[in-house]
């Protein structure tokens, strides 16, 4: 996901919530250089479509009617929930003094129902894995806020959660059956390493004698609003639960769940999302190149990851990683 300058990071969502429920100035036109975007809570998609950017370009320069965009939060700097690649060409075409036509979400659930639902009725429609992954982002979220149990209940039942992000309720029930097993564990484990140094961050505030769920997840000590579904997220939760009852270090599961993120997102970098995803075989590239390289070698893994490859030979490459056999240990250089 590419960030512009106008793009904000690590926003609150009560804040955020706060700022709009108390900005009753919803003006219908707003400077260009006020708009600003927050992509880690309304925005699905992964990538940008330039394609969609310069029909919209071309469209202003016909003259044809841009629809407004959809914006939430303050007068002053409104956050765009539905519009980002109008922002973009606006941003392209535009002077930074120019009006820009805008409509305010009702609230926060309109935001975010209208984040994936707007997109879907045109061109640039989200994908199903990028719904999915921004569901399970909004989950985790609703989580930190103390949202996702009440009354020992779910906030929002599987039908309405598949509704409102357009994923199905057997997702929904992934979801559910991850987050389930984590709280199961998370029961049996007070003295897990992980639990132990959150109750002693939150001492200072709470006399906590045990962590309990809704806790545990609003604070997010494993990092999972941060991390993609499914198979990060299952990662997490697989080695907390492992830990629990074992003397693994947890700074060590941090480490290695780093490494492997490490890798992902080098390649993705390097082959495109959609191509590296399109592979299937993403966990035995990343779990190989971490037990067999040493991180000075990953470099040439880079390197030859950004050329023209197919997925077979990613796959041989990956098998040659597991059997040992792709470096020459006199050179750095790809083995024939």
């Amino acid at each position: 996901m590419k960030h512009h300058p106008y793009d904000l990071h690590d926003l609150c969502p009560e804040k955020l919530e706060a700022v709009h429920i108390k900005n009753q100035s919803r003006p219908s036109s707003v400077r260009l250089s006020a708009l600003r975007t927050a992509k880690c809570l309304f925005q699905p998609r992964e990538t940008e479509r330039w394609d969609t950017i310069n029909a919209v370009k071309d469209g202003i320069k016909r003259g044809n009617t841009i629809p407004p965009l959809l914006v939430y939060g303050s007068a002053r700097q409104p956050i765009v929930v539905d519009g980002h690649h109008r922002l973009a060409a606006f941003h392209e075409v535009y002077p930074q003094e120019q009006l820009i036509e805008v409509l305010w979400a009702e609230d926060w659930d309109h935001a975010v129902h209208a984040t994936v639902h707007e997109n879907q009725v045109n061109q640039a429609a989200v994908t199903d894995r990028e719904r999915t992954r921004y569901a399970w982002r909004h989950l985790m979220l609703d989580a930190k806020r103390g949202q996702l149990l009440a009354d020992g209940d779910w906030k929002l039942s599987k039908a309405e959660t598949a509704q409102r992000h357009l994923i199905s309720v057997a997702q929904v029930g992934n979801f559910r059956k991850e987050l389930n097993r984590l709280e199961a564990a998370l029961e049996a484990s007070q003295n897990h390493p992980l639990v132990q140094r959150l109750r002693r961050q939150l001492s200072f505030n709470l006399d906590l004698e045990v962590v309990d769920f809704a806790t545990f997840m609003r604070n997010d000590p494993l990092g999972l609003t941060d991390t993609q579904w499914s198979r990060g997220a299952k990662w997490c939760i697989e080695g907390f639960i492992e830990g629990a009852s074992s003397s693994t270090s947890v700074s060590a599961d941090e480490v290695e769940r780093q490494k492997v993120n490490e890798v992902k997102q080098k390649l993705t970098a390097a082959l495109g999302f959609d191509r590296w995803a399109a592979m299937g075989n993403e966990a035995v590239l990343s779990q190989a190149i971490i037990e067999v390289l040493p991180s000075g070698k990953r470099e040439v893994v880079w390197e030859a990851m950004a050329g023209e490859l197919d997925p077979a030979f990613v796959t041989a490459f990956a098998e040659a990683v597991l059997d040992g056999e792709l470096y020459d240990d006199e050179d750095d250089n790809l083995a024939a």
